[in-house]
């Protein structure tokens, strides 16, 4: 019993250490949903103009998840004096697509209030390519 523990403790001690040093490909590892993926993965972003204080929001979905997934993120724009107090002050939302496998999707992103429907809300598709080294490409798809 005490050498299967030890042999347990002396595993788990390479697998904390070796972890430690390794090194990521992605060019953005702060990431924090899915760091453990996304820090293997090539990746490529995007921004989306957009303001949250009005109620809007801009979500995006893929189709197929096992070709590509993405996340996004709101950074508000930084105001020209530090003492203005505006409030509405807008920004960007920064989309982040990964690659999981070859092939192409498509990325679904709408801009609209979570609670309602409007002729305002606006709908862009992109088509996402994913090569054999899973680089990342998209394009913006022309509406009907």
């Amino acid at each position: 019993m005490k050498k299967v523990l030890v042999i347990f403790i002396i595993i788990i001690s390479l697998l904390v250490f070796t972890g430690c040093n390794k090194k990521t490909n992605s060019s953005e590892s702060n990431n924090k949903k899915g760091d453990n993926i996304e820090s293997k993965l090539k990746n490529v972003s995007f921004n989306l103009d957009g303001n949250p204080t009005t109620g809007y929001e801009w979500t995006c979905r893929v189709d197929d998840e096992t070709i590509a997934t993405s996340s996004i993120e709101y950074i508000e724009n930084k105001k020209k004096d530090s003492s203005d107090e505006s409030v509405g002050v807008g920004g960007k939302y920064k989309v982040t697509l990964f690659g999981i496998g070859e092939g192409s999707t498509i990325l679904n992103c709408k801009y609209a209030r979570s609670w309602e429907e409007t002729e305002e809300d606006i709908e862009i598709k992109y088509n996402v390519v994913v090569d054999k080294n899973l680089n990342v490409s998209y394009t913006e798809m022309k509406a009907n």
